[in-house]
């Protein structure tokens, strides 16, 4: 099992620098995605965690981070989703 932390800090949206932090591990057995596990976030109840409630969930049933984001949870559902490809990209996936 492959097991990988990735920590988004910022992203450029349109000019502006957007903060956005979550920690979490992203499982691997073989090249089946597992697990992503949010190990910390600073997200706005209500705001942002609709994204943690739902993108790893279907990230690890697509099998891919290439899944739709959460309205409303744009950045907090791309922070999530790049980062997961950064860490598949990284486990040579």
């Amino acid at each position: 099992m492959v097991m990988n932390k990735k920590t988004i800090e910022d992203i450029q949206v349109s000019g502006k620098r957007v903060l956005v932090r979550c920690d979490f591990n992203v499982p691997l057995d073989g090249s089946t995605i597992t697990n992503v596990e949010v190990v910390e976030h600073h997200e706005t109840a209500g705001i942002g965690t609709p994204a943690i409630e739902t993108i790893p969930s279907a990230i690890v049933e697509a099998n891919s981070a290439d899944v739709d984001v959460v309205a409303g949870a744009t950045m907090s559902s791309r922070a999530i989703i790049d980062a997961t490809k950064d860490a598949l990209a990284k486990a040579g996936l």
